[in-house]
């Protein structure tokens, strides 16, 4: 399906207008532009400011790794602790 053939069909199938068709699909390239890193730091805090504490906060991040596009694979507690810590 050609770019504009997928536009037709997405403002079509979920009534949206062009802006907020256009406005969708850049949060959308955004989310999945993200870096690994970027990633880990910008979710980790947005865990804790929700109460989680640490230990919690790794597994999450660890499955939540596992299944976003991220070439880096599997991803260890370890790893994410050097990430937001350095």
């Amino acid at each position: 399906m050609r770019d504009g053939n997928f536009k037709w069909h997405i403002v079509e199938t979920y009534n949206l207008s062009d802006r907020d068709f256009d406005r969708l699909y850049e949060e959308f390239l955004s989310h999945f532009d993200t870096g690994l890193e970027d990633f880990v730091r910008h979710r980790h805090l947005e865990l804790q400011d929700e109460g989680m504490r640490n230990d919690a906060i790794y597994r999450v991040l660890v499955r939540e790794v596992a299944e976003r596009r991220f070439p880096a694979g599997d991803i260890s507690e370890r790893r994410i602790r050097r990430i937001i810590y350095g």
